[in-house]
């Protein structure tokens, strides 16, 4: 095996040395340890198939690597728009939404309908079975929360799931079975089609809205531990968590809006991909879930959570840090210098990040868990230029409030519904089958 150093492979891939350390945080280029010294090396074969691959990247109709790790956008989408360091939903400010809005409120913003309309929707459905639901719940209790939805989201499948709502519309413009398909149609019959159509339409969207607002009632139960009822999310995880005061209800909503969408993410990907294949809603969802626990995506919270245990116990606060990033400087391979810091969408600051922690300053202070978050923001800051982003916001708060282990994760992803359920019905009225190619790199027997 041919190997590079560290300059050997960035000039044969024509970037800088830290551009390649990028690389292999992305798991795009492994490194290897020098059983010799404390170097590292590149296998070359490795590096020239990723040259060839950024090669490929740049011709026409090639741009598929890209797409894939933060690159150009991969399909067309109404729902988010980040640009500029600015989150919106359906082209409202989302920071600002937050201030105000309800997580419902947001999901009709999402869903593009009034938000009289989810609240006429049913609690849970008539087929649901709270018994059978708090019988299943019971083991799951003391379990994480992604655990505990994704063992319960089975249990409430056929409460949320609507034949209207995935009927497909040619299916309401087909002749009835006993026409005849040679029999001449009475004057009015495009008149009637139309009509016939049309209201057909409205069944289909009255019947996605109530089986969305299901199953956001569904998921937030399962992610609170709790039975599934119409009570705004906010005030459902405040319930749970036994918090009194109003004002920490308030931060909870503020946190569950500024979560609720972030435009083509991995989970979000996924889902639209379940969607398009014609799956359940609810299918779509329990997809979106597993993909979030992903320690790079929303399993991130877990990861700031041991850093900010970490900080607690450091005698130096700064050296901590400097710990931490020369450690990652040694093993490039690791995700991130500092879990929680640094977002590649947003150079000049997470914006939901900022928000987030300056409510909880506004209500908190003083508070030693946020303390010691803030005095990690400082060294985070001076040590790198990094700002926090919204998952060391939400752990934050976590810790502010005294919430259970994982809070942060069940309010990222009970928000987060919201926005898969917009992206899933988008993607239904798409039509298309989500199908990326794959550029075999194997072996080439017929060579």
């Amino acid at each position: 095996m041919s190997r590079l150093s560290a300059n050997e492979a960035a000039q044969l891939l024509g970037v800088s040395v830290p551009t390649l350390y990028a690389y292999v945080s992305r798991g795009l280029l492994r490194s290897r340890a020098d059983g010799a010294s404390r170097r590292r090396y590149y296998d070359a074969d490795e590096v020239r198939l990723l040259a060839r691959r950024r090669a490929d990247a740049k011709r026409a109709g090639n741009v598929a690597e890209r797409t894939l790790d933060w690159g150009v956008p991969v399909l067309e989408s109404r729902i988010t728009q980040i640009a500029n360091g600015t989150l919106r939903y359906r082209g409202r400010d989302a920071i600002a939404l937050a201030t105000a809005a309800t997580l419902e409120e947001t999901a009709a913003l999402l869903w593009e309908c009034p938000p009289a309309r989810l609240q006429a929707a049913p609690g849970v459905g008539p087929s649901f079975d709270t018994a059978r639901w708090l019988g299943a719940l019971d083991p799951w209790r003391d379990r994480p929360p992604l655990e505990r939805a994704l063992a319960l989201l089975p249990v409430a499948a056929p409460a949320t799931l609507s034949d209207a709502a995935c009927v497909s519309p040619s299916a309401d413009d087909a002749p009835p079975r006993d026409a005849s398909p040679d029999m001449p149609a009475p004057a009015a019959a495009p008149a009637a089609n139309a009509n016939a159509t049309a209201d057909a339409d409205v069944r289909r969207r009255d019947a996605q809205l109530d089986e969305a607002a299901v199953l956001l009632r569904v998921a937030t139960a399962a992610l609170a531990a709790r039975a599934p009822c119409a009570e705004p999310v906010h005030r459902q995880f405040a319930a749970a968590w036994q918090l009194t005061d109003p004002r920490d209800a308030e931060l909870l909503r503020i946190a569950l809006v500024l979560c609720a969408d972030h435009e083509l993410n991995p989970s979000t990907f996924a889902v639209r991909c379940i969607a398009s294949t014609g799956a359940p809603l609810f299918g779509a969802i329990a997809g979106g879930l597993a993909a979030l626990s992903g320690p790079r995506h929303g399993g991130e919270t877990r990861r700031v959570a041991a850093l900010l245990d970490g900080a607690a116990h450091a005698r130096d606060l700064d050296r901590y840090v400097a710990a931490r990033i020369a450690a990652y400087e040694r093993e490039p391979d690791a995700r991130t210098r500092l879990p929680g810091f640094g977002h590649p969408l947003y150079p000049d600051g997470d914006p939901r990040a900022t928000l987030l922690v300056d409510a909880l300053a506004a209500r908190a202070n003083p508070n030693a868990a946020l303390d010691g978050a803030l005095s990690l923001v400082d060294a985070a800051q001076a040590a790198l230029g990094d700002k926090p982003t919204i998952d060391f916001a939400l752990v934050a708060l976590e810790r502010t409030l005294a919430l259970p282990p994982g809070a942060a994760f069940a309010l990222f992803a009970a928000g987060r519904v919201a926005g898969w359920i917009a992206h899933a019905l988008e993607q239904r009225a798409d039509g298309k089958l989500i199908r990326p190619r794959a550029r075999y790199v194997g072996v080439d027997q017929a060579a």
